[in-house]
């Protein structure tokens, strides 16, 4: 009966299991003797074994071991093992340990002890659930191992390689902040204990797990000081341990080795020092291959990586580099990869030339032209399209857009034909479009494209979409722009609250339509951008807080405000950033007022025609240096506030007295300008400076005298221009005129 089973268990077929419970059945009822262990842990293993039905033949697993009990067949550790395995591929690692538990405590009655493969088994299914708590719990059952077998409890529990290897591979899979360092530290504590057991010794699947879990790395906020991506420290500590490798004699690092590290360079953040040492790991790897170590040939993962690392860089000549690599493939024996033009493709477009539009349409080209040739391992997908599409979008040229959308039709054309699966359009080609004609403004196509969208069912339209053409009408020139674009927003708003949460509007939507507003020419439109602010707030305070308006939104509505002609925009400006401060002091973070928030309200007290406004400005702008004061990393003061506020006082009507007190304004903060750390006068400060002497003092000789003096301070700083020379010839008599241009020796 057992090699009968044992015959179909090779066999593979698909109703295998099937067989197997028919012959364990006929046996059991037709068999003139009793039958042991071994045609149910035959079957057994048949369950554990089959990878399509894991929960169902977990179940059934369970069920033949309560059968085995109640027939009276002994079991032995195979069975239980296989019983592990089966729970262990279904993903169930609580019960597994359950069961290995059970089996410890049960050991001294059955006789039964869990070896190595038992607790391997289910190291492997903590391993694969790719946690820190399944981590701790997988080195704690390594732990246990070691301890049980030490103390000669179970001297069949003795870890392995493969005990040590499932650990670290668990830490690996973690992905927490500690996970390299502890896997790291269980592959030296093998090393050391290789020197007097050596079923422990580290072989190069260990060290390259160790190695993967360093590539994976993230640094704290203290190891990535002002880096981007996941810093460099991964890939210096897993070049460390490569050396480890080469020291330690019995092994060596291989391929897979060396992509690791040079794959950690590429995520390190470090574009340039990436460049430079993935140069030299892949010269380190040839040199060794050709020297006849064969683990170390590069195969088409090397030069996938060596390539896109060296077009990250982005530095010159670094995509002529990249594209010799493919012609050294191909010489190499190697077949040139649909990942291999993907990474030259989007290398050429994040470099930004002149012609990477142009250079990623012919490598496209050429894919295309190879798999029509019969090279199907270079079939351009999905990928390789929307590459091109971004392209397009960033050229921010209108012909490319409209190339986009023709792209965005083939790809759909394409869609299923000769088994061409995975070319078709997604939502990301679709924003790629959309983007490239929000990018040359044209509004109108954008809109046309996104009702394509939604009518055809064709892609997932979520917030991403609907923003992208919102920030199409935001760089708009059409008069109706606003006006479209709101009611966009409208009808966002109105799907999300009928329970579509993939278009749930957020800051980025409405501060679209703000800037819409607020860069238009339509009467009134300072007040709109204002509504939709207040309309933010009202959400934020009835719970909607992702619409909660950041200091962009209130700059935004503050700049419109600076711009608008009506009588009371100072005011208005004043009252929002008023609203700001209230904001920021009751705990709203994000509405922080800071520079341009303060410019763009001193701005529109500059341009009002408020009797007092030298003195609002001049207090604005103290408010805004005591701001900085409190938080220097906020609302400092610059050059463009002084001079905002020179320009409040130079334009100040009324009686002479009230020109008196605006020339003492401007000279006072003139002065507390020249004496601060906000920068250096420039040629508006002097200019407005030199415009409040001509409109505030009266002409004569003390209008001169202060003129004159300014003008030569500005000409020690080399300051001068036309409009320097202009100001100053208004504001003193010809002879004074003359004569300081005379002395300073300017035409």
């Amino acid at each position: 009966t057992a090699l009968y089973m044992a015959a179909w268990v090779n066999s593979n077929l698909p109703n295998r299991v099937e067989k197997l419970e028919a012959i364990l059945q006929d046996a059991e009822d037709n068999s003139p003797v009793p039958l042991n262990e071994v045609p149910y842990n035959i079957l057994m293993h048949a369950y554990a074994s089959n990878v399509q039905y894991k929960k169902e033949y977990a179940t059934q697993a369970g069920t033949l071991l309560r059968h085995m009990w109640s027939r009276g067949v002994e079991c032995d550790v195979s069975t239980y093992s296989s019983l592990l395995l089966a729970l262990s591929n279904a993903g169930n690692p609580d019960r597994a340990i359950e069961l290995l538990m059970q089996m410890e405590e049960q050991a001294e009655r059955t006789n039964i002890f869990p070896n190595t493969i038992c607790y391997n088994i289910v190291l492997d299914s903590l391993a694969k659930q790719r946690t820190k708590e399944s981590a701790m719990r997988a080195e704690a059952l390594l732990r246990r191992m070691g301890s049980m077998s030490e103390k000669g409890i179970n001297p069949l529990s003795a870890p392995d390689i493969v005990s040590f290897t499932s650990v670290i591979r668990a830490w690996a899979k973690s992905k927490t902040a500690d996970a390299a360092e502890k896997a790291e530290s269980l592959l030296l504590q093998c090393l050391e204990q290789s020197v007097k057991t050596k079923n422990v010794a580290p072989d190069d699947m260990m060290f390259n797990t160790v190695l993967h879990a360093w590539a994976e790395h993230r640094e704290s906020q203290k190891e990535s000081f002002n880096r981007k991506g996941r810093g460099e420290t991964g890939a210096r500590r897993a070049e460390s341990l490569m050396r480890l490798m080469k020291e330690s004699g019995d092994i060596k690092p291989d391929d897979v080795s060396y992509n690791i590290i040079m794959n950690a360079w590429y995520n390190s953040g470090n574009h340039k020092a990436a460049a430079e040492r993935t140069r030299e790991l892949f010269k380190e790897m040839k040199s060794e291959y050709r020297a006849g170590d064969t683990s170390k040939k590069p195969d088409e993962i090397t030069y996938n990586t060596v390539m896109k690392t060296l077009v990250q860089s982005r530095s010159n000549g670094c995509f002529d580099e990249a594209r010799a690599l493919v012609e050294e493939m191909k010489a190499e024996g190697l077949k040139p990869t649909t990942t291999t033009y993907n990474h030259l493709m989007s290398g050429v477009v994040k470099s930004g030339e002149r012609d990477a539009v142009e250079k990623a349409e012919g490598l496209l080209q050429e894919m295309e032209e190879m798999y029509k040739n019969g090279n199907k391992g270079v079939r351009p997908n999905e990928i390789s399209f929307n590459i091109l599409l971004h392209a397009y979008a960033k050229s921010k040229d209108p012909r490319n857009a409209e190339k986009a959308e023709r792209l965005l039709n083939r790809m759909a054309e394409m869609l299923g034909q000769d088994g061409r699966e995975g070319t078709g359009p997604s939502t990301q080609s679709f924003a790629s479009v959309l983007d490239a004609y929000a990018n040359c403004g044209k509004s109108e196509a954008a809109e046309n494209l996104f009702d394509r969208m939604t009518s055809s069912g064709q892609v997932h339209v979520n917030t991403i979409t609907y923003n992208t053409v919102l920030n199409a009408f935001a760089k708009s020139r059409a008069k109706d722009a606003p006006h479209r674009a709101e009611a966009l927003l409208n009808r966002m708003q109105e799907e999300y609250e009928a329970g579509n949460e993939e278009v749930r509007p957020n800051v980025i939507s409405f501060s679209s339509v703000l800037n819409c507003w607020a860069t238009s020419s339509l009467e009134g439109a300072a007040e709109r951008s204002e509504s939709i602010l207040s309309r933010m707030q009202d959400l934020a305070s009835r719970g909607s807080t992702h619409v909660a308006p950041n200091a962009i939104c209130y700059s935004t509505v503050l700049a419109a405000w600076s711009r608008s002609k009506d009588p009371d925009s100072a005011k208005r400006a004043i009252a929002i950033l008023e609203r700001m401060e209230e904001a920021y002091e009751n705990g709203q973070e994000n509405a922080r007022p800071n520079s341009y928030c303060y410019n763009a309200t001193l701005n529109a007290i500059a341009k009002s025609c408020l009797a007092d406004k030298a003195e609002m400005a001049y207090q604005l702008l103290q408010r805004m240096v005591e701001a900085h004061k409190k938080d220097p990393g906020f609302a400092t003061p610059s050059v463009t506030s002084y001079s905002t506020v020179l320009n409040a006082c130079a334009y100040t009507e009324g009686s002479a007295e009230q020109k008196k007190e605006a020339f003492r304004i401007a000279r006072t903060a003139f002065s507390e300008f020249l004496e601060s750390v906000y920068g250096d006068p420039n040629v508006v400060t002097y200019v407005n400076f030199l415009t409040a002497c001509l409109r505030l003092i009266p002409s004569g000789a003390t209008r001169d005298n202060f003129m004159v003096a300014v003008f030569r301070e500005c000409h020690e700083k080399g300051l001068v221009n036309d409009k320097v020379v202009s100001v100053l010839q208004r504001g003193v008599t010809p002879d004074v005129f003359l004569e300081i241009m005379s002395s300073l020796k300017l035409s």
